[in-house]
């Protein structure tokens, strides 16, 4: 779920600044952009319903008791904390899209990067596929 929430506020923020990322040569960009993302939404949120379900109701068992329900939910409440404690500790804003940063931490490539991505393409798909595969 957060990595399709932050997939969404990373493409608003670029839409609101109207940032040039993926005009840059060799930005990846996923093509099916908005599928893929909706996608991983709706499997974590039906996921986060079994878990729920599990926890209050688990199969086989008498009902609902605290251990069943801590069992079933503690990573996401373990998310959650952690992400509340840290935004209340560290006193982090919410970004607005306008102001967010785009800049620190990013470069652009090398000519010779460049080059060397140009090359690589060049190859035949199947020789590039194995440039995927290590045999130690």
């Amino acid at each position: 779920m957060i990595i399709s929430y932050t997939s969404y506020k990373f493409h608003q923020v670029l839409k609101a600044q109207n940032d040039p990322l993926f005009r840059e040569t060799y930005a990846w960009e996923s093509m099916k952009w908005p599928l893929a993302p909706a996608w991983l939404m709706t499997i974590s949120l039906l996921i986060f319903a079994g878990c729920l379900a599990a926890g209050i109701n688990p199969l086989g068992a008498t009902g609902f008791t605290a251990e069943n329900f801590f069992e079933y939910m503690l990573g996401i409440l373990i998310i959650v904390s952690f992400t509340l404690a840290y935004k209340l500790i560290f006193r982090t804003p919410w970004r607005d899209p306008k102001t967010a940063d785009l800049v620190t931490g990013r470069r652009t490539l090398e000519f010779e990067q460049i080059e060397q991505l140009d090359k690589y393409y060049k190859q035949p798909k199947f020789r590039r596929f194995f440039t995927y595969i290590q045999l130690w």
